[in-house]
């Protein structure tokens, strides 16, 4: 299993900023590849991914998920 690197840490972070930043990471080729989801205005979800197969969204939508959890267990058990 790959390790999970954080790049934002707080649920405020200002989204254009951390968007920008994610592209000069890409620019850069520091990813291979990635998957995206965002809950617009409207209340609808958009998603996107680019460089992978089936499987490896999976993989990384995996990822997201245990980040989730890891959240969720230092919220709760501190």
């Amino acid at each position: 299993m790959a390790k999970i690197i954080k790049l934002f840490k707080t649920k405020e972070d200002n989204i254009v900023e951390r968007l920008e930043e994610i592209l000069d990471m890409a620019k850069k080729g520091e990813f291979k590849n990635f998957v995206f989801a965002a809950e617009m205005a409207n209340k609808e979800v958009c998603t996107a991914w680019a460089s992978c197969d089936l499987a490896k969204r999976q993989e990384l939508l995996s990822h997201q998920q245990i980040d989730i959890m890891m959240g969720v267990i230092v919220e709760n058990f501190q």
